[in-house]
């Protein structure tokens, strides 16, 4: 049995972000072998918002009747993150009050609620709090109304766990309105990491490269490290080869775009057992 080691610190560098791969000095003939993954360390740094994932972009109606966009810039949030970007913009926008301390106070927030497995959504009058200001001069006329929060059909309301809509439904509100999302938020939209190698053709998988799968347990930011003392063998399709790689998809076989380029990994081949 033969040990390789691939590593982007020390090999060639990938073509891709998703790609560890390790370039022969000459061209390897394989036959007759197998091959499985032995170990993988790799940083959890792949982001669950981003333009490719469609889910980056919501709206507010503010009490001027003006809708303003929230364009997430690319990254990994959590939902009380998310929330507090929404109101890094409204703050940006002018859209706040200030309370008897000088702290900013914002008509729309939203925040995970694990007791009931949601998302928890509040959207309140705008008033000036007792010994507070209105330090961008908000009318008089537009006090006491209550903002909207305005999800579109894209990713965001499955973050969100919340259907496409205007929340509240009507403009003219001037009470408290929350709720708690109705669906269960899907804080990443990759949930499966699948691991594929270029030397493998497994008939019986539906990704015929895959080798093996992981779902991330750790805290985003995290180095993940797998290891197995039973390493799965999969068969090696004959063949003569200048490269070893391994890619790494989500669970719709979709390229994870890996931010950390640390990556390691530990290949076993070995010869075809006999049957």
């Amino acid at each position: 049995m033969q040990s390789i080691i691939i590593s982007n610190l020390s090999n060639v560098k990938p073509k891709q972000n998703n790609e560890i791969r390790l370039d022969f000095n000459s061209s390897l003939e394989l036959k007759g072998k197998q091959i499985a993954l032995a170990y993988l360390g790799l940083y959890y740094s792949w982001r669950n918002i981003t333009l490719a994932f469609n889910n980056h972009f919501f709206q507010y109606r503010w009490v001027d009747g003006n809708v303003y966009d929230v364009d997430v810039s690319d990254g990994f949030y959590s939902i009380n993150e998310l929330s507090g970007y929404l109101q890094f913009k409204m703050f940006q926008n002018g859209h706040y009050v200030l309370d008897a301390d000088g702290q900013q106070v914002f008509a729309i927030s939203f925040e995970s609620n694990p007791t009931y497995y949601c998302v928890t959504f509040d959207m309140f009058p705008v008033v000036i709090p007792m010994g507070g200001s209105n330090p961008n001069a908000i009318p008089a006329g537009q006090l006491g109304k209550v903002p909207q929060l305005i999800v579109s059909e894209n990713g965001v309301r499955e973050i969100l766990g919340v259907n496409a809509g205007s929340y509240p439904a009507s403009a003219s509100l001037t009470s408290v309105y929350s709720f708690n999302g109705p669906n269960v938020p899907q804080v990443s939209p990759i949930t499966t990491i699948n691991i594929a190698c270029n030397l493998v053709r497994n008939s019986m998988n539906r990704y015929q490269q895959v080798i093996y799968q992981f779902a991330p347990t750790t805290q985003y930011g995290s180095y993940i490290t797998l290891s197995s003392l039973f390493p799965i063998f999969y068969e090696v399709l004959d063949g003569s080869y200048d490269s070893i790689s391994l890619t790494f998809y989500d669970q719709n076989y979709r390229s994870i775009q890996i931010i950390d380029p640390t990556i390691t990994a530990t290949l076993l081949i070995k010869g075809k057992t006999a049957a």
